[in-house]
């Protein structure tokens, strides 16, 4: 059985930890796994330009969640129209 998977990370440098933001795997029999790491920095993720156009619009956020607020004062200041789109 074949399992094929990717991920997205947020590197910023040397200086910094490479943090996992998700992780998805599906099997040759077409079952699915996907994960987002709970504890991303949002904000440093916001500041990355590829990472806040190409990854951030799908990732499975709940947006009742505590820290969804600073998130959405980061999303109005930085204008991300992508965000609000329909993704379907």
């Amino acid at each position: 059985m074949n399992i094929f998977y990717d991920t997205e990370f947020l590197e910023r440098g040397y200086k910094y930890p490479i943090e996992l933001i998700s992780i998805g795997m599906v099997r040759d029999d077409g079952e699915e796994l996907y994960l987002i790491n709970s504890e991303m920095p949002l904000h440093l993720i916001l500041e990355h330009d590829w990472l806040r156009e190409n990854v951030l619009p799908y990732l499975p956020i709940d947006a009742s969640s505590p820290e969804m607020e600073a998130f959405w004062k980061l999303t109005i200041h930085y204008g991300v129209p992508a965000l609000l789109q329909d993704r379907s």
